[in-house]
């Protein structure tokens, strides 16, 4: 059986959150903006040799104050915060999305190591856009670092980094599981074989 992981993508409306999974699962990009309701995509990469299936939640573009829909969030391995690089207000949003997942998560969990070990991914759309940039790589890269984020910058359509994203998200997410079982076996001797990041959701799997 593959591994398999709930990875959420959250930022505002028309910076290309579909265009980035299109990219991934059908090598597509699509030429018009069509704002989407909150999707579930199933796609199977291989990973270092190693399959995964990926439940990727394609979330509405919404106001940053509307509440983000808690049942995708409590159900999340990952967390994909993306911007678009010639969009300020997109990027100013992230602190807001970033800071709903926390609280949403905390309520649901309150061990803080459940929380503090999510791996989140910054973002940073529209490479292909770059010359108009109005948010630089240092900005992008500073606000990683106060999230405790890896950055990246991606164009969906170019489809520059877009598969690195979800490689970084399983390989951190290997490596957590493989860190938890030294632990384990440290402690008491034994090594679990259920891994707690494999969870999907009932959710209807197509591309909408």
């Amino acid at each position: 059986m593959p591994d398999k992981a709930t990875v959420i993508v959250i930022g505002d409306e028309g910076v290309g959150k579909s265009a980035l999974i299109l990219q991934l699962c059908l090598a597509h990009f699509p030429r018009t903006h069509e704002p989407t309701a909150d999707d579930n995509i199933r796609k199977r990469i291989i990973v270092d040799d190693e399959p995964c299936e990926l439940d990727i939640i394609d979330t509405a573009g919404r106001d940053m104050y509307i509440p983000l829909n808690e049942r995708w969030i409590a159900a999340g391995d990952a967390v994909v915060l993306v911007y678009d690089i010639t969009d300020r207000e997109s990027f100013a949003h992230l602190w807001k999305y970033y800071a709903q997942v926390q609280m949403i998560r905390s309520s649901r969990y309150p061990d803080p190591s459940k929380n503090e070990c999510m791996p989140v991914i910054l973002v940073g759309n529209k490479y292909d856009l770059r010359h108009s940039r109005t948010v630089s790589v240092k900005a992008g890269k500073g606000l990683a670092k106060e999230l405790g984020a890896e950055y990246i910058e991606t164009s969906a359509r170019l489809d520059i980094n877009i598969a690195e994203i979800f490689f970084r998200i399983v390989r951190k997410l290997r490596s957590q599981q493989r860190t938890g079982q030294q632990l384990l076996l440290e402690k008491k001797g034994i090594i679990g074989h259920h891994r707690p990041w494999q969870r999907l959701s009932n959710c209807k799997c197509t591309v909408m």
